[in-house]
């Protein structure tokens, strides 16, 4: 395995320990030879549930969890934007899965780096969806008409 220092300045990465701060990795000790494939998983994992947190949000099913049909209320204002964070979850998420049959080193260091670049905006939006749902389960109300608390479909 290489030394990620030298894929750092190989391919213009940030430093090990900003990656995994920003995508919440754990490095162990051994980590200074960390591959791109090894960070371009975990990435793509975290991407997974997170798409998939916000897929359960606008999409709640049939017999899912109750407190979706609650969510989905408090969210009511915003579908378009988490829509649209969905969308870039599962576009990031589908070329970091692409990536895993390229075995192509450039190609993980482009995608480390425009994730990397693109996440905090991409934490923003969460936070933004998130504070309205932490904000929403102190005043939401169980509905006057208890077919709606019942039936979703």
């Amino acid at each position: 395995m290489i030394d990620f220092e030298k894929l750092k300045k190989e391919f213009g990465l940030p430093n090990l320990e900003d990656i995994a701060e920003r995508f919440e990795l754990v490095l162990k000790k051994d980590d200074e030879e960390m591959s791109l494939q090894t960070i371009r998983n975990d990435i793509t994992e975290k991407v997974f549930d997170v798409s998939k947190t916000i897929e359960a949000m606008i999409f709640p099913r049939e017999g899912g969890d109750p407190d979706m049909l609650h969510i989905e209320k408090m969210i009511e204002g915003m579908t378009e934007d988490c829509y649209a964070l969905y969308k870039e979850l599962n576009s990031i998420y589908s070329k970091g899965i692409r990536l895993r049959f390229e075995h192509n080193r450039k190609e993980d260091a482009e995608f480390i780096k425009a994730v990397f670049a693109k996440w905090p905006q991409i934490e923003e939006s969460l936070k933004k969806i998130f504070k309205t749902i932490e904000d929403g389960w102190k005043t939401i109300k169980i509905s006057e008409d208890p077919k709606e608390e019942i039936y979703h479909g």
